[in-house]
């Protein structure tokens, strides 16, 4: 970069807070903090989507679903949407896979993926195998729902877009007008806030927009320096995990690039000694608001002891829980955990020196 450009950026950055875009209204997910994982969305589903529940709401969630089934291909729907048991949620397969989301009728049943930023790698196959053992003589209906479409063979993808947009031809403001007062038609309306701000991110206005076009040269070198920025981090963090692991290069796979988690970047770095998977992730979280703080996992949780691996790698400030269907134990940050990078690198050492009790006898946290 020339010493003009130089001068370029340093003139431009102040002006770029006039034109700040601006985001869907806020949620109570948005403070609570955790809205665009995967569990509580689903836990949301479940509940919202139960007629039988107290949330007054009947069958607007799966009437929603089963539209978006038919308008995406899906053969048929049920007769009715009365189910015979509570929505399932996690439900273990014989191999110990979990189904995120079931639904069971008198004579159907429905399974939902849910995906928000995570890929799309389960085994779908199997999940329908099951299945068809488990829920004999019913119907079946295996959707995938995701911010984008995902179609693998005998499922339909739906996105949260065309949910919503079912959702809110049902659920508008003659609903309010027709009911008391109703705390969980406010939460449900929250929750679908939630969801289209996951899809639709921020919006930019023409203002906006111009001053982008007529500085676009500028804000191509913005992002180079961003991504250098990340690429440094990447690096950091690879350097931390070797010299407090004591292991080789080729034992650390490293992000090319952050994952864009809505307003956080996660910059990660996964790690092994004994085994030939990458079982171990650390990862570097950058909000947008310039905060930093550290998640870390533990793939191939079946293989696992659960219970000795929490109570070695589990630390105050953190929540624990687990993803991708039961395979992948997960920590958490709390809010009060984001803060400065130096902050974030020195906690990332200390939960390295936590994964080293593991590394050092890996065989004996094996089941």
């Amino acid at each position: 970069m020339d010493i003009t450009t130089s001068e370029e950026l340093k003139a431009l950055l102040p002006k770029v807070s006039k034109f700040a875009l601006k985001k869907g209204e806020r949620s109570i997910f948005d403070v609570g903090g955790k809205g665009y994982y995967e569990n509580p969305t689903s836990d949301m589903l479940a509940f919202f989507g139960d007629p039988n529940e107290e949330h007054g709401l009947g069958d607007l969630v799966l009437d929603s679903l089963f539209s978006c089934y038919i308008k995406n291909g899906g053969k048929g729907c049920p007769q009715t949407t009365e189910l015979v048991d509570k929505p399932q949620r996690e439900l273990p397969t014989n191999t110990n896979l979990r189904l995120d989301l079931v639904f069971e009728g008198i004579d159907w049943v429905l399974i939902i993926e849910n995906k928000i930023y995570h890929t799309a790698n389960n085994d779908f196959e199997e999940y329908r195998s099951f299945v068809k053992s488990k829920f004999q003589k019913k119907n079946y209906y295996f959707m995938i729902l995701a911010p984008k479409k995902v179609e693998r063979d005998g499922w339909v993808g739906i996105t949260y877009t065309e949910f919503i947009c079912e959702i809110e031809k049902r659920f508008s403001i003659s609903y309010f007008m027709s009911q008391s007062f109703n705390k969980w038609a406010l939460f449900f309306r929250d929750f679908i806030i939630n969801l289209k701000n996951i899809v639709e991110g921020y919006i930019m206005d023409d203002q906006s927009f111009k001053f982008v076009m007529d500085n676009y040269r500028q804000f191509v070198e913005v992002n180079k320096l961003t991504d250098a920025f990340y690429k440094r981090i990447a690096k950091e963090l690879q350097d931390m995990v070797m010299s407090t692991l004591q292991i080789r290069e080729d034992k650390v796979s490293l992000c090319k690039s952050p994952l864009n988690w809505g307003e956080i970047k996660a910059i990660w770095a996964g790690f092994r000694r004994e085994t030939e998977n990458y079982d171990y992730y650390i990862y570097i979280l950058v909000k947008d608001n310039g905060s930093f703080a550290v998640q870390y996992y533990v793939h191939r949780l079946n293989t696992y002891n659960r219970e000795k691996l929490i109570s070695t790698l589990k630390k105050d400030g953190y929540e624990y829980g687990e993803e991708s269907n039961g395979t992948i134990l997960c920590f958490y940050p709390k809010p009060e955990k984001y803060g400065s990078l130096e902050n974030a690198k020195n906690e990332a050492k200390e939960i390295l020196n936590k994964y080293k009790e593991i590394l050092e006898d890996e065989k004996a946290f094996f089941k």
